[in-house]
């Protein structure tokens, strides 16, 4: 049992970022220890509020500690470790909807302090409004850089797969991402997603994109790749189409019959 993960690392010299997460963690299993190795067993396991079970190894012979092993969490929400939203003022500066994007530094000196290899089952994996039910995640991490793969998920109806990648090999960090949805709900995704509440109907997505860059706002400038949707059964929320093209129906022929 460790109270305070934030006090540990900082005795041990590797202090953490500041912020009020990675402070607890709780196991409780059987350990096999042998020269340069570690296996834990955890028939519990708690970081945060993250709770589950699993077996982990640790090889600490290398030039950093390799970590492999497989998780099985009932839910898991990431929301709490995102970068804070900018400012409503900073918005406002902006004088539009989306807020400018954070000049500030990202930190992924994370990825280089440790290789690892990783199965995650989760039953609910959240990230911020989005929920994603029976999420099997695979995840390698080496030398600085992050390959997570998330396959046949199901998502609002649908059922989805992505592949993420952060490379922080470099001085300026690298970016990835690849996703196939399809048979969504447009209507609860776009809300969850995008705040969009006028567009209903059953869609696809399909994206492949890259960008670079060591702050939320570079990442967004550098950004490219490409990407196509479509929607079945489609519906603007709140207008009736029908009547609105009977009304302008009606105005043309007004309007032709007074000419």
């Amino acid at each position: 049992n460790i109270p305070s993960l934030r006090k540990r690392a900082a005795f041990a010299g590797s202090a953490l970022p500041p912020g009020d997460r990675l402070q607890t963690f709780a196991v409780r299993g059987s350990i096999g220890i042998t020269p340069g190795n570690i296996g834990l067993a955890a028939s519990s396991l708690r970081f945060d509020d993250i709770s589950g079970s699993g077996r982990l190894n640790v090889a600490t012979a290398g030039a950093r500690p390799n970590i492999t092993g497989a998780l099985d969490l009932p839910n898991l929400d990431v929301t709490p470790y995102l970068p804070e939203q900018t400012s409503g003022s900073d918005a406002e500066a902006g004088n539009a909807g989306i807020p400018p994007w954070s000049e500030d530094e990202i930190d992924l000196a994370g990825l280089n302090l440790v290789d690892a290899e990783l199965d995650l089952n989760v039953g609910l994996f959240e990230y911020g409004d989005i929920d994603i039910e029976t999420v099997r995640l695979d995840v390698t991490l080496d030398r600085g850089r992050l390959v997570a793969n998330l396959s046949n998920f199901q998502l609002y109806q649908g059922t989805g797969s992505v592949r993420i990648v952060a490379n922080n090999r470099r001085a300026t960090p690298s970016y990835s991402v690849t996703a196939q949805l399809s048979d969504l709900d447009a209507l609860p995704f776009l809300q969850a997603a995008a705040g969009f509440e006028r567009l209903s109907g059953t869609g696809g997505i399909a994206l492949d994109l890259q960008a670079s860059g060591a702050s939320q706002a570079a990442i967004m400038q550098s950004l490219s790749g490409n990407g196509n949707f479509g929607f079945n059964d489609g519906a603007i929320v709140g207008i009736n189409l029908a009547e609105t093209i009977r009304n302008v129906n009606s105005f043309c022929f007004i309007f032709i019959s007074k000419d």
